[in-house]
């Protein structure tokens, strides 16, 4: 049978909770049968392939557990994306989990489409609260169809708040076409799947339900503040690609151009204000600054003053003050939501 979705899941020394990730895929065997689950432990030191072997000798037609050498988050979509044989492809933290009802509509609906890019509902556990919270899609927009990206407005922030990984199924024909090859053994690189197959986008398909659960609340995860500032030079690596691959190749006549745009100002507008607490950045922190204003629409934003602390940061490329005193008025100027 021909597989309709690969999920791939990374995992690295999570013996302790792995079981509910991969518990919560298990569904009618009839749609398992239309599933690849690639397990791929990326060098873990404890019983993590162990329990991936388990569940592929549970579920052979549907679980494959793959064990290589460390290389981060990156080392393990390289790997997928060459194994994958499901028309569409989704990634699946070992730490978080789906909805397993939602996912079971999910495959089914799968079968409807041939959109090359489907968003489903963000769907948040805060692990401290203990509270479940979600962001729908918006009531205006057309569901389960097949959609022409220039006919949807991308400003509406329910959309924004679903453009991301855990939310985004994209087929894999156009991830491969797009050349997308992820940067091993740094953080933050999910965010080019992110945005690597955009260009590639012809049809677009919202699927109001919360397939993914996202995990809240813990240090460890990467994009913690703490970690944000601790492993900047990661997301410079990864923000400096972003950036490449759009302006290698940029077209301002593609429906999914504005798409582009607003990707790259959001990766913008939430990660500068962790990194500018942090005296030691402040020239890294400007130079990719200068690397995003090149791009005339980014700009225009920056102008407009939507944030003031990063209006700020524009202008003090003027050279005129000392950089320690513009760092302390950017941060004056920052609206403290973006703290939080």
């Amino acid at each position: 049978m021909d597989k309709l979705l690969t999920i791939v899941i990374a995992s690295y020394n999570k013996e302790d909770i792995l079981p509910r990730c991969l518990d919560s895929l298990i569904i009618s065997q009839e749609l398992m049968k239309k599933l690849q689950v690639l397990v791929v432990n990326d060098g873990s030191k404890d019983k993590t392939f162990e329990i991936a072997q388990h569940y592929q000798d549970l579920y052979p037609y549907c679980f494959t557990a793959i064990d290589k050498e460390n290389g981060n988050y990156g080392s393990v979509m390289n790997k997928a994306i060459l194994l994958a044989e499901g028309k569409y492809f989704r990634t699946l933290d070992a730490d978080d989990w789906y909805d397993t009802n939602a996912f079971s509509e999910f495959i089914k609906d799968l079968g409807n489409t041939d959109a090359d890019m489907i968003i489903s509902q963000r769907l948040t556990y805060n692990s401290n609260t203990e509270v479940y919270s979600f962001k729908p899609l918006p009531n205006n927009i057309e569901k389960y169809s097949d959609l022409n990206p220039a006919d949807i407005d991308w400003n509406n922030p329910s959309i924004r708040s679903n453009l991301n990984v855990p939310h985004i199924t994209y087929k894999t024909s156009i991830i491969r076409e797009s050349g997308l090859k992820w940067i091993e053994k740094i953080c933050y690189t999910d965010t080019m799947y992110d945005f690597w197959p955009l260009r590639l986008v012809k049809k677009v398909r919202f699927v109001p339900l919360n397939v993914y659960v996202y995990l809240e609340g813990d240090d460890e995860q990467s994009m913690s503040p703490q970690n944000l500032r601790k492993n900047f030079s990661h997301f410079q690596q990864v923000a400096q690609a972003l950036i490449g691959n759009f302006n290698e190749n940029i077209n301002e006549s593609n429906s999914m151009y504005p798409v582009q745009v607003k990707f790259l100002w959001q990766i913008m507008s939430f990660v500068y204000p962790f990194l500018l607490r942090e005296s030691k950045y402040d020239k890294q922190v400007l130079d990719l600054h200068r690397q995003y204003i090149k791009i005339p629409e980014i700009a225009k934003i920056v102008n407009q003053k939507t944030f003031h602390g990063i209006h700020y940061l524009h202008t003090s490329l003027s050279g005129k003050l000392p950089l320690s005193f513009k760092i302390m008025r950017f941060i004056s100027l920052t609206p403290k939501k973006l703290f939080k």
